[in-house]
């Protein structure tokens, strides 16, 4: 079901505000006290009220921009989307953790729903284990989780979820899901691109070298021997999409950088992912 399809559903589905019943009932106790006046009261009201509906529904038919800033402005919930549905909070000696676990909801395909939760679930339980293991252990520990919703359309989910602990030494782990509502599959970055950008790979990984040539922390990107760090994407590398529909690519700690860099992303403008979020 594309966005208007769905919008439409949700304008046909919405009942009369409590505030209306109030207006009609004032308007029949108007009737019983002067019956002329009171009858045409009732019917300026009816009238107005179907008059107010109906432009409502002619907008929503005609004006698409007009449904896309409903949405936008939270008028309408999306139908998919991760929420919270459990947060977990340790405090000991010198440890603690605050798990924040999401859970997909409104895939159409049960399957996937259930296999993606339970890896959000896996995730927040690694997460509390990590702590509870060391409670007797005298290093302090500390570990956040949590997740964040980077895009959401009709077509397209796509979401972060992170682990960071801090101990001796800070981790920090990102893990990226990327799901095709319409197709109810996980997106990898060849599904996404392989197609209409063959040589997507040579592409993304040029504009990631001259982005960090370019940047002010460039040194932290060259080992000891001033070779730099980066090569290549990888066919399936980790990426998100961000609000401005723009592809972003995600490297793990320690995989290009110092882990003092944590999980590095680079905003990648030579490949346009807007037409393949489109209903």
């Amino acid at each position: 079901m594309n966005r208007m399809q769905r919008l439409k559903e949700e304008y046909r589905s919405i009942r009369a505000p409590e505030r209306l019943t109030e207006v009609f009932d004032a308007a029949r106790e108007c009737a019983a006290s002067s019956p002329s006046r009171g009858w045409h009261f009732v019917r300026w009201a009816a009238a107005a009220v179907c008059c107010l509906f109906l432009c409502f529904t002619v907008a929503l038919n005609l004006f698409p921009s007009f449904a896309a800033a409903l949405d936008q402005n939270g008028a309408f919930t999306p139908l998919v989307q991760i929420l919270t549905i459990s947060k977990t909070n340790i405090e000991e000696e010198s440890k603690g953790a605050t798990v924040v676990q999401g859970s997909v909801t409104g895939l159409a395909d049960e399957a996937l729903s259930d296999q993606l939760n339970s890896e959000l679930a896996g995730i927040s339980d690694g997460a509390i284990e990590q702590v509870q293991t060391l409670l007797a252990d005298e290093a302090p520990l500390f570990v956040n989780s949590t997740y964040e919703t980077k895009f959401s359309s009709d077509r397209m989910l796509s979401f972060l979820v992170y682990v960071d602990s801090s101990s001796a030494s800070t981790e920090n782990q990102v893990y990226c899901y990327n799901i095709d509502l319409e197709k109810n599959e996980v997106l990898t970055l060849s599904d996404l691109l392989a197609e209409q950008q063959p040589d997507y790979i040579d592409t993304i990984s040029a504009e990631i070298r001259e982005e960090i040539l370019t940047s002010p922390e460039s040194d932290f990107f060259y080992d000891e021997n001033g070779a730099l760090l980066f090569e290549t994407i990888e066919a399936d590398q980790s990426y998100y999409i961000n609000t401005d529909e723009q592809l972003v690519i995600v490297f793990d700690q320690f995989a290009i950088a110092p882990g003092s860099m944590g999980t590095p992303e680079f905003i990648v403008d030579s490949v346009s992912v807007a037409p393949l979020l489109e209903p």
